[in-house]
Parts: C-alpha cells; sequence; structure tokens
C-alpha cells in the first residue's frame, strides 16, 4: 500500500473502501483475537466477513500512519466502547464505520472524530424512528419536507446525528434527541446545538458525504477551521 499524504493539524482525513474488495484483498491475519472473536459473534456470515475486512483495512490504514506494522496497533477502548489508539499514537484520532457496501475511516489530530455511513432503503417505521429520536425541531422539520425527500433526509439527519455521538464516545448514552443538526436538502450540514454546557456547537465541524448514490455518510471532528480531505475515491 503506498505511504499516505502527511495529516496536518487543521486537517481531516477520509479514507473509503468497498468491503467486498477489502475482504478478497487484505491480509486479515493481523487481526487479534479479541477482534477475531467479536466478528465470530455476528449472526450473518456476510457481517462476519465484513467486520473483519473493515477492521484489517483499519488496521493497515492506520499503520500506514504511524508507520508500524498493523499487527503492533494497540487499542484502548473507552467506557462506552469507543477505540482509542494508545501511548503516543493517542494523538491520531479515527474513527471507523461500515454500513452497505462501504467502509470508512476519519482521521484526525484536531480533536475527537465520529463517523458513520449508511446505506440508503426503504424503510416502513421512518416516521416513527424519526418521531421517537430525533429533537423536536428536527422533527417538525423532517415530517413538512415533501414524501419524495424524505427517506434521503432521515438517512442524512441519522448518519450526522450517529457521527456526533460517535465523537462524543458516549455511546447509548448520549440521547439522540439532546442536539440538533442540519440535513434538509440544499441546507448546509451543521451542529445547531449540542444541549451541553461545556461546549458549543461552533465548538465542531460536521461534513455531509455521499460515497455512492444509495450510500450517505457524515464525519464530526471537534475544532474549528478544519479542512476534510478526501484520501482516494469511494
Amino acid at each position: 500500500m503506498p505511504h499516505p499524504p502527511a495529516l496536518l493539524d487543521n486537517e481531516v482525513h477520509v479514507l473509503w473502501c468497498r468491503l467486498d474488495d477489502a475482504a478478497a484483498h487484505v491480509p486479515t491475519d493481523t487481526l487479534s483475537a479479541d477482534e477475531l472473536a467479536r466478528a465470530k459473534r455476528l449472526r450473518h456470515a456476510r457481517d462476519r466477513v465484513h467486520f473483519v475486512a473493515a477492521h484489517a483495512w483499519l488496521r493497515h490504514t492506520v499503520g500506514r500512519y504511524l508507520g508500524i506494522a498493523p499487527q503492533a496497533i494497540a487499542f484502548a477502548l473507552g467506557a462506552h466502547g469507543k477505540p482509542t489508539l494508545m501511548g503516543a499514537a493517542a494523538a491520531l484520532q479515527f474513527n471507523l464505520s461500515h454500513g452497505g457496501a462501504f467502509a470508512l475511516l476519519a482521521l484526525s489530530r484536531a480533536g475527537a472524530v465520529g463517523a458513520d455511513v449508511e446505506r440508503v432503503r426503504p424503510m416502513d417505521d421512518c416516521a416513527a424512528i424519526a418521531q421517537r429520536h430525533f429533537a423536536p425541531a428536527e422533527w417538525r422539520r423532517w415530517s413538512q419536507l415533501p414524501p419524495t425527500q424524505q427517506l434521503a433526509a432521515f438517512f442524512a439527519c441519522w448518519t450526522r446525528k450517529e457521527a456526533y455521538v460517535k465523537a462524543l464516545g458516549g455511546g447509548l448514552s448520549v440521547p439522540l434527541d439532546g442536539f440538533e443538526v442540519a440535513f434538509e436538502p440544499g441546507r448546509a450540514p451543521a451542529l445547531l446545538s449540542v444541549g451541553d454546557s461545556t461546549q458549543t456547537a461552533a465548538d465542531w465541524t460536521l461534513w455531509g458525504l455521499q460515497p455512492a448514490p444509495d450510500h450517505v455518510a457524515a464525519v464530526v471532528v471537534r475544532g474549528r477551521r478544519l479542512t476534510l480531505r478526501q484520501i482516494g475515491t469511494p
């Protein structure tokens, strides 16, 4: 694999892989016993294959950024399960997401980072999920959209909220309806409110991404005046 470009302090690097390609070409003998055990607990064979492929690709990619062997990478888990790098490598913040055909890796030295990617697919319970988990203002804005725009807007909102929750590292302890994002067609992605007196929405930068016509993604980083750089193409 080629050496990656330097990750500057004001940059966020986003890298993509197609999971089926990674499953065929990325060596998986670098995974830890814990990673292999997590893969085995997944019910569906395709999910197991994609989990192994995504985490092997993560190790190889982060190893290239750090200049170390993939199997030498050591992870620590936060209180709610978010992985971070250990030791001197911990200055490199990362977050991995895989959904549908893609895995997405976001890397930053600026601050905490979260990422989410989803395949956009029909869902009969979109309205019920949105009403239950969106902030009240998000629900109102979503429900007022034309029906033809609601599915795409639902996934745009969902990925942006998931990315922020992952950046916080709080897991299920962070209520999805406790903060607000911009997601409507034609409106710039942004955190509008964070519902936390220790920070403000302006402390964060949010991007909405579309790796393929039927996929949507988001990246959130704690920091201002940051530049997102996509390394390669989806």
